[in-house]
Parts: C-alpha cells; sequence; structure tokens
C-alpha cells in the first residue's frame, strides 16, 4: 500500500504559480479555493465540500506513486466524507456557531488523503480523530479574510492528520461518537443514522451546487431576484433609492458583515 511508502518531502504546486511543502500547500490553495467565495456548495453541510477536500488530495498526489483514478477516487471519498459529517453534525453545529465547511471538511480531508495512502481501517479511524480534535472555524470571523484561512486549515488539518496515521501516530479511534467527541463536542451527539443513510441517487456528489455569483449562497436567491426585476422592468442602478430584501432570520449572521472597505 501507499501508506508503507515514504511519503517524499517534494514541493507541491501552489495554484497560480509557485510551490510549497505538500502541507503548506494545502492551507494555501484551501484558502485560495474560497477567498472569493466562488466556490462550489452542497445543502448537507450547509458549505463547501470541495474546497477543504481537493487542496489536500492535490497536495498529496504530488508525493506518492498515485494514478489520476486513485487521486479520483480519493476526491470522491473525502467530498461524501464532508457531506456525511454534515449531516451526522446538523442543525447543532451551524447552531453552535461553527463553520460546516472546516468543522466536517476537516475530516473529509482526512479521508480523502487516508484513501490516497491506502490506510487500513484502524489507521483511518485514527486520522478520523486527529482530524476532528483540531476541527474548528467560527461563523463569527465571517466577512474577514480569516474566513477563507478556516477552509485553508482545514484542508490542512486533514491532510496532516492522515499523514500522522500513516506514520503510526496514535488517537483513540471513536472520537466522532465518543461521550466527550466530535458529535457531543459540536452537535447534540450527532446524527449517526441520518449520516450512514445512503443520500439521495446514492452519492452526495450528484447534489453538489455550483454558483452564478461570486458570493456566498445565501445571496444568490436575492440576487437572482434583482437581476429578473431589472430585466422585465428596464430601470437603472441610478433609479434605485433603496431596497428591502426579507430573507431567512438566520442568514443575517452569515452574511450580514460589515461593508468592505479592501479587496
Amino acid at each position: 500500500t501507499l501508506a508503507s511508502a515514504a511519503v517524499r518531502p517534494e514541493r507541491a504546486h501552489l495554484i497560480g504559480g509557485g510551490g510549497a511543502d505538500i502541507v503548506t500547500a494545502a492551507l494555501i490553495n484551501g484558502a485560495a479555493g474560497h477567498a472569493l467565495d466562488y466556490d462550489d456548495v452542497h445543502n448537507a453541510l450547509p458549505g463547501h465540500a470541495t474546497a477543504p477536500v481537493a487542496p489536500a488530495v492535490l497536495a498529496l498526489a504530488e508525493s506518492t506513486p498515485a494514478s489520476g483514478l486513485q487521486l479520483l477516487e480519493a476526491f470522491i471519498a473525502g467530498f461524501e466524507v464532508t457531506c456525511r459529517m454534515g449531516v451526522f453534525a446538523s442543525p447543532g453545529l451551524f447552531r453552535r456557531g461553527y463553520q460546516g465547511s472546516t468543522t466536517a471538511g476537516a475530516i473529509g480531508a482526512a479521508a480523502a488523503c487516508g484513501r490516497l495512502l491506502g490506510l487500513d481501517a484502524p489507521r483511518l479511524r485514527r486520522a478520523f480523530g486527529l482530524a476532528a480534535t483540531q476541527a474548528s472555524g467560527l461563523q463569527a470571523t465571517f466577512g474577514s479574510m480569516a474566513k477563507c484561512f478556516n477552509i485553508g486549515k482545514a484542508s490542512q488539518n486533514g491532510l496532516l492528520a492522515a499523514l500522522l496515521a500513516a506514520r503510526g501516530f496514535e488517537c483513540a479511534e471513536d472520537v466522532l461518537e465518543a461521550p466527550r467527541g466530535y458529535g457531543a463536542v459540536f452537535a447534540d451527539g450527532g446524527a449517526a443514522a441520518a449520516a450512514l443513510s445512503p443520500p439521495p441517487g446514492g452519492w452526495h456528489l450528484y447534489r453538489n451546487l455550483f454558483k452564478h455569483h461570486a458570493s456566498c449562497f445565501m445571496t444568490h436567491a436575492p440576487l437572482d431576484a434583482f437581476a429578473a426585476l431589472r430585466a422585465a422592468h428596464g430601470f437603472a442602478e441610478a433609479d434605485v433609492e433603496r431596497v428591502v430584501a426579507r430573507v431567512e432570520p438566520h442568514y443575517h449572521r452569515v452574511v450580514l458583515t460589515p461593508p468592505p472597505r479592501t479587496g
């Protein structure tokens, strides 16, 4: 298995140019992937499943004898685990103020990298535990650079968890369901039965959503409504004195941030 082979300390590519060690590359590419909030979204989290998983598995694949098919299999495994962890922790995780993309995404990234490394079941459970004990990401950071940093950290933490587990680093193997583990801390115990149930169509990936606008998915319905109104009535920006939008109350906690002053 790949787990028995030494992962070479080579540099991985940074999207856009340059390189870094694989753990740092996962951090930087993960943050960059979410910086414009144009990444795909999944309602199972709710949040972003690709952004924390893809950078981790891409960085790791550059340092392993993995094929393109193995990389794709690893990404799909990580995506599915991320979504299942979102189901497991909803809605308690969101109510507590955590970011679903990062707390679930760290475990999904560990699953993807563990798959690529060929970890056996005990080591994969330890990788899940190592990712879960690092999992974080607070909604209070939304509207700042820290929001995309959270995604990068989730990617980095999942990759590091899998690398440590491959080398025999120990961790409790029941961290997800333990009395003081992930489910208890983040989500009122967790919904294990729902998380383990097959999603519609058999794969969460089938229900992934892609954005029309470079902004949080919660803003898309009002944006589409504004575009439809302008198309129907032909008014210009200068004709609009004010806009009143009525949305779900919890949206305010996510997207109602101070007006941006910098890029």
